[in-house]
């Protein structure tokens, strides 16, 4: 896993000879991304810079090293990430003609299958996480792709006439041609989310690459990156759904139970230590357990401790680990820790972001590194298996309104987006139209008293799936690549630590999605049932049965003691008052009825970040 930086700039408004200079400065500022190395290359005449550093995990030679050429010359490659099947991709390869490896790295391997069968060909045959920047000498064409479900970051766009590309928008800010301007509605996006939902950045112009997708441009034929889609999660969950019957669950759970195997082991394969990240809970044990069976050795886990909390899985992950056999570390997390990691915040995450397990996660990051290089993750169990309880609450609610006039649906509605209405949230609810207007306040901030212009949410396109798997699909398509992955990928590559999600593998997607008729009729929605059947297998019921948790942290108990001084500063009417557009009203309101007693810690948490965010900015 590593990180790159790049530009085209097509008609040469930076001077050449400035290029190794300003390539180095770009990826400087995404050097714990890649500490073994750092390269770059570049061609004057086409006005195209790539610049790279590396975190060595397959073949630790210079001959995993980037930018990379094709054996031929006309490749120049950037990459980051894994590709788990790379040497299945190798085998196939060398089906077609003899190839002069180098070495051994899945980045050879990602470039020689680039220039065998191109970009469209290639990217489907991919078992991995990556986003890369590659450059056709030939016909002067720069390709971009990001993988299924974005693991794996890569923004992009113009500033000044130059196209600027890259692992995060931190690596593109040292270019001259970057001029910073706020995106407002990437403002109030964030603060409806809580993060920035791609494509849109924090930064006017620029762009997240949709995870899925990949885009081509060539200079001479127009500035936009011309865009096409390889994988919808929405499109594939509809193509899987069975004409009929119901499946024998023993079946599913064999065959779910054998593809996380293949995944993991997948996964386990690097060149430096490997560990797991395990809270005791569903989708980490399920992971753990496989690991623990497939690596041959005694696996290191990791897990977060929250000592003083009652929410605390430190001792579930505990006796997990003990039946597992695995080499335990437990770290724990004081308020202390909270506050001294405040300052690195919006250096590891180079947008706002509101997700207050950050701060944990960037903790659990830290430590973990300190003894292995990898980590497996259990991301991707809610999104796929059903795992939130907001599923199931949401259809609920979309069923009872559904089966209300259409006219008192609307007048409801129309009553509940006056300010000040008495009684607007069971008007909303009374007023929903539609799934997505019963999902929305479930994963929605401010949603009464919002400090900025609302934000519009893109609609989603009509689909035969029930309500419980269109939210599954929706949060895959969004807050599991622009919340989740960001968190974790921002954390973990701010540490120089790998972390692998072995859940998000294409097959298991594929899996989860085919099981979308049946999964209201298993027992027990929000709890993930065929997980829960196949990590029976390995686990006894006794260590993992209980009411799901989260990732906790205790930010409402932090935000009135050790880090209330510094809340109270951001949140000043002077320092909401910056941009001009954030409305400090609602927010002091907030605030006050949160040091009352009040629980508005999720709320506040979104201006906090943002606030924070802004003034390093300025720094």
């Amino acid at each position: 896993m590593c990180g790159f930086a790049g530009f085209l700039d097509p008609d040469h408004r930076t001077n050449p000879t400035h290029w190794p200079g300003l390539l180095t400065a770009m990826t400087d500022a995404i050097a714990p991304r890649g500490p073994n190395h750092a390269g770059q290359w570049h061609d004057a005449e086409a006005g195209i810079g790539l610049g790279f550093r590396r975190l060595s995990i397959l073949d630790l030679s210079p001959a995993g090293n980037q930018p990379m050429t094709s054996a031929d010359g006309r490749f120049q490659l950037v990459y980051n990430g894994e590709i788990y099947n790379a040497p299945d991709i190798r085998a196939r390869l060398e089906q077609t003609g003899d190839i002069a490896w180098r070495g051994h790295s899945d980045t050879e391997i990602l470039l020689a299958a680039l220039a065998r069968w191109g970009v469209a060909e290639t990217l489907p045959l991919l078992d991995g996480m990556f986003a890369f920047a590659l450059w056709d000498r030939e016909t002067r064409t720069l390709f971009l792709a990001r993988d299924r479900f974005g693991e794996k970051p890569l923004v992009y766009g113009w500033q000044q006439g130059v196209f600027l590309f890259g692992s995060t928008l931190a690596a593109l800010r040292p270019h001259p041609a970057w001029e910073t301007k706020l995106s407002a509605t990437a403002v109030s996006a964030f603060l409806t989310r809580s993060y920035v939902p791609a494509p849109l950045t924090i930064q006017e112009g620029m762009a997240k690459l949709p995870p899925g997708h990949w885009g081509e441009l060539r200079p001479g034929r127009g500035r936009a990156l011309a865009l096409k889609t390889y994988f919808d999660p929405l499109e594939e969950a509809e193509s899987l759904q069975p004409e009929g019957g119901t499946r024998p669950i023993e079946a599913a759970v064999d065959e779910l139970d054998a593809l996380i195997a293949r995944s993991v082991t997948r996964r386990l394969h690097a060149d430096v230590p490997v560990g797991v990240f395990l809270s005791g809970g569903i989708d980490s044990s399920t992971v753990a357990a496989h690991a623990a069976r497939a690596a041959g050795h005694r696996v290191k886990t990791f897990t977060i401790a929250f000592p003083d909390s009652a929410h605390d899985e430190a001792p579930y992950a505990r006796d997990v680990a003990a039946h597992l056999g695995t080499d335990h570390h437990e770290m724990p997390v004081t308020d202390k820790d909270a506050r001294d990691l405040l300052p690195d915040l919006p250096a590891t995450y180079d947008e706002p972001f509101a997700d207050p397990s950050a701060l944990p996660s960037m903790v659990l990051s830290r430590k973990t590194r300190a003894h292995v290089t990898v980590a497996l993750s259990g991301d991707g169990g809610d999104e796929f298996f059903g795992g939130y309880g907001r599923y199931r609450a949401a259809a609920e609610d979309w069923r009872r309104a559904a089966g209300r006039p259409q006219w008192l649906r609307r007048a409801a509605g129309t009553l509940a987006r006056v300010p000040g209405m008495p009684g607007r949230k069971a008007l909303a609810r009374a007023g929903i139209q539609g799934p997505d207007d019963a999902y929305l306040p479930h994963v929605s901030r401010w949603r009464w008293d919002m400090p900025t212009a609302a934000y519009d949410e893109p609609p989603w396109p009509a689909s035969p799936l029930a309500p419980e798997a269109r939210f599954m699909v929706q949060d895959t398509m969004t807050y599991l690549p622009d919340d989740l992955q960001v968190k974790m990928d921002r954390a973990s590559m701010g540490a120089s630590l790998e972390v692998r999600a072995p859940l998000l593998d294409h097959a298991i997607a594929r899996f989860a999605f085919a099981q979308f008729p049946e999964i209201s009729t298993y027992p027990n929605i929000s709890g993930k049932y065929l997980l829960r059947r196949t990590l029976a297998r390995h686990v006894p019921e006794h260590l993992f049965e209980r009411p799901k948790m989260g990732f906790y942290q205790p930010l409402p108990d932090w935000l009135r003691g050790e880090l209330r001084d510094w809340a109270e500063a951001l949140l000043s009417p002077q320092a909401l008052a910056r941009t001009g557009l954030i409305d400090p009203a609602p927010i002091r309101a907030a605030w006050a009825a949160h040091l009352r007693g009040r629980n508005r810690a999720l709320d506040l948490w979104t201006i906090l970040t943002f606030q924070q965010w802004l003034a390093a900015q300025s720094a």
